[in-house]
């Protein structure tokens, strides 16, 4: 993850968990590469200080982002846009549902329903289901198992492709009770 803080010290923009930012990185002439924009979802639930953003190294921006961005680097960015937000005030069991990277707007969204220890914005059952290839590339994985122990609400469940095959439709089956869902899913 990487937290990024402007340099003039004032807060960061609002945003909503789910948004998105948007960087520019420079072009970078010995590798032939010219200037080039990215999105990567806010990782996080809103501080007002920074933003995260939680990058898989896959791609060319993603692993200059890797290589050269270090504490205390600059780098251009365009504040938060995206309306994939979760809707405050629902009534309802919610299932949030990733897959791989797709995990970051969730963990935004979570972070900001489950806050200091055990109380929660939202009362009803959380239902968070991840599909990764494996433990060693599931992202969080310790952050979400310390949310369920302290939140009686949230029910993690996880299925490593490389182990268990892919979430179907059979296992939503078995695992959720017969009710009305919110549903936010993203792969």
């Amino acid at each position: 993850s990487f937290h990024l803080e402007p340099a003039d010290g004032a807060g960061v923009a609002p945003h909503v968990p789910g948004q998105f930012i948007s960087l520019r990185v420079p072009a970078w002439a010995d590798e032939g590469v010219a200037s080039q924009i990215r999105s990567y979802t806010i990782s996080d639930a809103p501080n007002g200080r920074r933003y995260r953003i939680s990058v898989k190294r896959d791609g060319v921006v993603s692993s200059w982002l890797h290589a050269h961005l270090a504490p205390g680097a600059l780098i251009e960015l365009m504040g938060p846009g995206g309306e994939f937000t979760f809707e405050a005030g629902t009534q309802r069991p919610v299932v949030m549902l990733s897959a791989g990277i797709g995990i970051t707007p969730m963990i935004a969204m979570l972070n900001g329903l489950l806050v200091n220890g055990s109380r929660t914005r939202h009362k009803h059952p959380i239902w968070f289901i991840h599909g990764a290839r494996s433990r060693d590339e599931h992202a969080f994985a310790a952050h979400l198992e310390a949310l369920a122990a302290g939140h009686n609400n949230l029910q993690l469940h996880t299925r490593y492709s490389s182990e268990d095959g892919h979430i179907d439709i059979a296992m939503l089956k078995d695992l959720l009770p017969f009710d009305d869902y919110d549903f936010y899913l993203c792969g």
